[in-house]
């Protein structure tokens, strides 16, 4: 009975942890509570290719996940914020990014990594659009 009690212990801390983790799905949540869709671009954005570029360069694996928020229609015409969160494979690529000595595409977007509200756990936002910047950064955050 104690061995049961254990191994039901263990696994509920496990699932508790796993579901309360700071990752992507944390971030995906927030955006998604916020009012932005997930999406897919039909071509890529020039940005975010030369960042993947350069990631690819250092080693960093990721994956890049695009979101969009229509913030009004004015006579047929949409203004909108989208977003790029690039999932890195491990949270301690943060620091390789930013420790580049040849530099990088991130670290000229974010002056101060360590204090920055643009990077959170292993997801890193970049603006696509500069409308509704403010509100994009509050969603990544959740």
């Amino acid at each position: 009975m104690k061995k049961l009690c254990l191994v039901l212990a263990i696994t509920i801390l496990a699932l508790t942890l796993v579901s309360c983790g700071g990752g992507f799905e944390s971030v995906r949540r927030g955006m998604q509570n916020a009012g932005y869709t997930y999406y897919f671009p039909v071509g890529e954005e020039e940005l975010i290719t030369t960042i993947s570029r350069e990631l690819d360069k250092l080693g960093v694996k990721h994956t890049v996940h695009y979101f969009k928020k229509t913030l009004a229609v004015d006579m047929g015409v949409e203004t909108t914020s989208i977003g790029a969160v690039i999932e890195l494979e491990k949270s301690g690529d943060v620091d390789v990014i930013f420790n580049d000595a040849g530099g990088n595409t991130l670290i000229s977007l974010i002056e101060n990594y360590k204090s920055s509200d643009r990077i959170r756990g292993n997801a890193i936002l970049v603006s696509i659009t500069k409308n509704g910047e403010a509100e994009l950064v509050a969603a990544f955050n959740g």
